[in-house]
């Protein structure tokens, strides 16, 4: 009895050692929930782990599978060629693919924890710049990356040895039954990989079937959804139905758009300043301003102070996307963005853009950016110098002393030295100065606080940092006539549901005009609605009264006309913003199949995407 059962173990130990590396690395991507649960879900009532591994089971299987089938491959392709060191080299194999495996599951954490949304097209854009990815994440997750990847390696690696020690005759092809156990399981995970037999292979999208937005987003396997992305993603996401314009209905573009040839009424003084300095902040909420409403951290005092002495400001200014990059093309050059990945990404097309740069040359007009980093980072370098900016100033042109952070120099020394170099200006100028100490990892702040602890405190820095800038420019006579704009690039989330991923507080912006004539020439904004695309037509009313046609998506809010809305776009989401509500829509055709009718925000949303769209791809 015990020979047969011998026997019996013998002829289906490679079947049975399969079965269990295939239940072993189900496990591992099943716990990829459970650091979903640690790192990132800030309320478990909303999530439960059994409902998404329910839903995202067949795309774990499906993972698992695609991993299994390599390590099951090079065991088959080795074994024709007798290669003796074929355990070790699989062994070595699967280390590698669950190390790929670790590593995308906690960048896909980090990104929802930050973006609110996985790995996707716009994500991967960003990974021709690695030592701004590593910038952003924290030396613990980094650490504790690292240290996850050496212990799966080492027992990975003695699991092999263990079958091997223990059993010789594991995939001994000279015996016919393992070519049969492993043509069994070859054809078992194809089947598995592709999602089963039916017509439709596994989609993307299949394991998103809860009620519940948390349930869906942790039901996705991130292994799976990032090789989509890699691999098999098209450039472009489905859009062909906006590109030909199916949903089009042009009124609702002319109640958004600028008015070609607008004669509308300028409501402005006479007053004309002579020189421009816009602050773009980085990732400032309007809810750490308590002028502007916001209820979650008096973060920015000082900057309040200012606006109610020396300027103008808008409570209901929002960003059109949700990166840095989509928020400089809004400011300087008028564009909405596109449901996708930011313009910046696309230097064929964003060298047709209108830039703010080029548009106030006249008069011999001098432009200047400033940023503490890398000026190279999202192409930012190439946008500014080709839409007409003459000298940049990054970490690789700056002369400070200061020790630089993860991301750069840090605001205040930026800002100094900005300031050094504009006071010796004649001008006019335009310079721009763009901010990074509120970035993630927020390495400004004191250690040992939570993440929204450090966001709190940099955001404090950043207004002190204004502050004394401000301070030196008002001080000096030079600086008389110049006009300050301060603004931020995008939003952020301060783990409230007021301020979710997608949410109009997610949006929701600082805007602020100063300058020693503004309070003269600029009537009230406080009940004006718009977006950081109208910056550019508005500095042009104030400069010189004019607007330029090749914006149509910018509405000088000095105008008579502005329709006191705002639209964003985020990854295959698209929407209008008022100063009462938000409106959005999935952009994808089966998410708008499920809305229909289509209500009259629907119907505004899809038709300002199509045009959009279309401008985009007849930009070249």
């Amino acid at each position: 009895m015990q020979k047969k059962w011998r026997e019996l173990i013998s002829n289906s130990a490679t079947f049975l050692f399969l079965g269990k590396l295939f239940f072993v690395l189900l496990l591992i991507h099943l716990s990829y929930r459970l650091l979903g649960v640690f790192l990132w879900i800030e309320s478990k009532d909303n999530f439960s782990f059994i409902e998404a591994s329910i839903n995202g089971f067949r795309q774990d299987i499906s993972a698992v599978s695609y991993q299994l089938l390599i390590v099951l491959l090079v065991f088959i392709g080795t074994s024709l060629i007798r290669f003796s060191g074929r355990f070790w080299l699989a062994g070595l194999l699967l280390t590698i693919v669950t190390a790929y495996s670790v590593l995308i599951w906690i960048a896909d954490v980090v990104i929802l924890f930050y973006w609110g949304s996985h790995l996707n097209s716009q994500a991967l854009a960003y990974l021709s710049y690695p030592a701004q990815l590593f910038n952003s994440v924290s030396g613990i997750l980094v650490f504790g990356s690292l240290l996850s990847i050496i212990a799966l390696g080492a027992v990975g690696m003695r699991f092999f040895k263990r079958a091997v020690e223990s059993r010789v005759y594991l995939f001994d092809f000279g015996n016919y039954r393992n070519y049969a156990a492993s043509a069994v399981w070859l054809v078992l995970l194809l089947i598995l990989a592709r999602g089963g037999l039916g017509k439709i292979p596994l989609s993307i999208s299949q394991p998103q079937k809860s009620s519940s937005e948390t349930n869906n987003q942790m039901a996705v396997n991130a292994f799976w959804n990032a090789n989509y992305w890699l691999f098999s993603a098209p450039q472009y996401p489905e859009i062909e139905h906006l590109r030909s314009k199916q949903y089009y209905q042009s009124h609702y573009v002319q109640d958004y758009q600028a008015i070609s040839g607008d004669t509308s009424s300028v409501l402005l003084g006479t007053y004309r300043p002579k020189n421009l300095v816009i602050i773009v902040m980085e990732g400032v909420s309007a809810q750490t301003s308590n002028l502007l409403g916001g209820t979650h951290f008096n973060g920015l005092p000082l900057l309040d102070s200012w606006a109610q002495i020396w300027g103008r400001w808008s409570p209901h200014c929002y960003a059109t996307g949700d990166r840095t990059d989509k928020g400089l093309a809004s400011i300087f050059s008028g564009w909405p963005g596109q449901p996708w990945q930011g313009i910046l990404h696309e230097p064929a097309r964003f060298k047709y853009l209108p830039h703010l740069a080029n548009a106030m040359s006249r008069n011999s007009c001098r432009s200047s950016f400033y940023y503490g980093g890398d000026a190279d980072f999202a192409n930012m370098r190439a946008y500014m110098s080709g839409g007409g900016v003459r000298e940049i100033f990054s970490q690789k042109e700056m002369k400070i002393k200061e020790r630089p952070g993860n991301w750069g120099f840090h605001d205040s020394d930026v800002l100094q030295y900005a300031y050094r170099n504009l006071s010796n200006e004649k001008g006019p100028y335009c310079a721009s100065i763009l901010t990074l100490s509120s970035h993630e990892p927020y390495d400004i702040a004191r250690s040992g606080a939570t993440e929204l602890e450090k966001y709190y405190q940099s955001v404090a820095y950043v207004d002190r940092s204004i502050d004394a800038f401000l301070r030196d420019c008002f001080a000096n006579a030079q600086f008389d006539e110049t006009c300050f704009l301060i603004i931020s690039d995008h939003g952020k989330y301060l783990q409230s549901s007021s301020t979710h991923f997608g949410q109009r507080e997610f949006f929701r912006i600082p805007f602020v005009l100063l300058g020693k004539g503004i309070q003269q020439t600029v009537p009230s904004l406080v009940d004006r609605c718009f977006s950081q695309a109208d910056i550019y037509s508005s500095v042009l009313d104030l400069f010189y009264a004019d607007r330029d046609s090749r914006a149509p998506y910018s509405r000088s809010i000095f105008r008579n006309n502005h329709p006191n809305n705002a639209f964003f776009n985020m990854v295959q989401v698209g929407g209008l913003i008022s100063k009462e509500s938000i409106n959005w829509l999935s952009t994808d055709k089966m998410s708008i199949t499920s809305e229909m009718p289509l209500n009259q925000w629907d119907s505004a949303i899809l038709s300002l995407e199509s045009e959009i769209i279309a401008d985009f791809f007849n930009l070249k």
